[in-house]
C-alpha cells in the first residue's frame, strides 16, 4: 500500500482523488456498477447497486451512497445512506423516483474517493386515460366555462411527473366553438384543463385528450359536451 495513505478501520485519510503524490487512483479504492443503466421512473421500479473496496483500501469501510433521484430502499434519508461494508462489498437498492432524466449520477464514497455512475430514469407513459367534465351540460353563451379533468393511469406503478397531454375539439352536431390549451404537463396523476364557449351556437362537442407514446404510437381518450341554447 501507498505509504502516503493509511486506510484502516473507519478512516481513509486526506487523499485527493488520483492525488498525483499519493499515485492512487479512484478505482484502486472503490468502484460502484449496477445491475441495469435504466430505470422506469414509475416510484416502484428497482436497480442494484454494488460499491466494491479495491486493493487500496481496507475491508469493512463504511461506503456512503448518493443519489440525485429516486431513493434508497429502507434509508432513513431517501437519497444520502452510509453502511459499512460487509468485507469488500456493500449493496443497496435503489427505488425509481417519478422524474424522467437521461442523466442520474449515483456516487459511492469511501475516505473521500467518491465512485460516480450515471443512470436513466425512462419516462413512464399512461396505460389508459380517463376523462371526466366538470358539467357534461354548459349554456352555449360566450365565456361560459367548465372544466376537464384528465386521470393518466397505469396497471404497476405510477406516471412520470410531466407527462404532456395533448388536447383538441371536433363538432359533432351544431356549430358550437370551445377554446382549450392545444396541450399541458400533468403535474402528478391528474390534470385539470378549462374549456370556454366561444359562441352562442348549441350543439355537442367531442373533446379528445392523447399522449404520444412513441413515434407512431398514440394513446386517445373522448368526451362529449353538450351546449345547450
Amino acid at each position: 500500500m501507498n505509504p502516503r495513505i493509511f486506510i484502516a478501520g473507519m478512516l481513509l485519510a486526506g487523499c485527493a482523488l488520483e492525488d498525483p503524490l499519493a499515485g492512487i487512483r479512484t478505482d484502486e479504492v472503490i468502484t460502484l456498477s449496477a445491475d441495469d443503466q435504466t430505470l422506469l421512473a414509475d416510484g416502484r421500479s428497482v436497480l442494484v447497486l454494488t460499491a466494491r473496496l479495491g486493493d487500496e483500501a481496507s475491508p469493512n469501510l463504511p461506503i456512503r451512497f448518493r443519489t440525485e433521484q429516486g431513493r434508497f430502499a429502507g434509508a432513513a434519508s431517501p437519497r444520502d445512506l452510509t453502511l459499512t461494508a460487509s468485507g469488500r462489498e456493500a449493496i443497496v437498492t435503489l427505488v425509481s423516483g417519478q422524474t424522467a432524466s437521461e442523466r442520474v449520477t449515483v456516487t459511492a464514497e469511501t475516505g473521500g474517493f467518491s465512485a460516480p455512475l450515471v443512470l436513466s430514469f425512462g419516462r413512464a407513459y399512461p396505460d389508459a386515460l380517463q376523462l371526466t367534465l366538470e358539467d357534461p351540460v354548459l349554456q352555449a353563451v360566450p365565456g361560459a366555462s367548465t372544466e376537464l379533468n384528465t386521470r393518466l393511469l397505469r396497471s404497476l406503478g405510477q406516471v412520470s411527473e410531466g407527462t404532456r397531454v395533448f388536447f383538441s375539439t371536433q363538432a359533432l352536431t351544431g356549430s358550437p366553438e370551445l377554446a382549450i390549451v392545444p396541450f399541458a404537463d400533468a403535474a402528478g396523476q391528474e390534470l385539470q384543463t378549462a374549456l370556454t364557449c366561444r359562441s352562442s351556437e348549441a350543439g355537442t362537442v367531442r373533446i379528445t385528450a392523447a399522449v404520444a407514446l412513441a413515434p407512431g404510437d398514440t394513446l386517445r381518450q373522448s368526451i362529449a359536451l353538450v351546449l345547450t341554447p
